[in-house]
């Protein structure tokens, strides 16, 4: 996440506008509650204080239901519950955020911390096959020879002048 509040802000008042859609768009509603889910998780702790400022909102879910009765309501309120308890209780959210640190780093062979208490995302411990010292790039043939190849595919059409041997019959209709 970015760490300007107002790359936070943009971010945030895209979610809020998610939030405020009509149940039949649940998918959004609950993209926009996972995004909520993973800021409060990954994200600056500045974002923080507008997601509880909001927390109505979120709450609002919690009887979330929704007419086609497909019951992914329950998803819903299962996440929105989650993110209000999170919300509520800040050593269980700072416990999340650590284990998440802890997958994050586990799974990247590095560290992402950036030195601060919540940590942050960072490409230190980035390690990728293209760094390789016996990494070499594919050379591309010039595009003369690209298009030859397809030229000489191409089938030329018969040039047919005399158009009367060409005969078109109207479709037979069935009775």
């Amino acid at each position: 996440m970015g760490n300007c509040s107002h790359d936070c802000d943009v971010i945030l008042s895209h979610i809020w506008d998610r939030l405020k859609l009509d149940s039949m768009e649940w998918r959004k509603i609950f993209k926009a509650l996972q995004l909520l889910e993973i800021i409060m998780k990954v994200g600056d702790p500045q974002c923080f204080s507008s997601i509880k400022g909001n927390i109505y909102k979120i709450k609002s879910f919690q009887s979330f239901t929704t007419s086609a009765g497909t019951g992914k309501s329950s998803g819903i309120r299962e996440k929105a519950k989650n993110i209000c308890e999170l919300l509520e209780d800040p050593d269980r959210l700072e416990e999340e955020r650590e284990k998440t640190r802890e997958v994050r780093n586990k799974l990247s062979g590095g560290s992402y911390s950036s030195g601060g208490k919540y940590g942050g995302i960072s490409n230190k411990g980035y390690r990728s096959e293209y760094h390789h010292s016996e990494y070499k790039p594919r050379k591309e043939k010039p595009y003369e020879e690209r298009t030859k190849k397809t030229e000489s595919r191409r089938k030329e059409k018969p040039k047919n002048e005399d158009l009367s041997l060409i005969h078109i019959s109207e479709p037979t209709r069935p009775y």
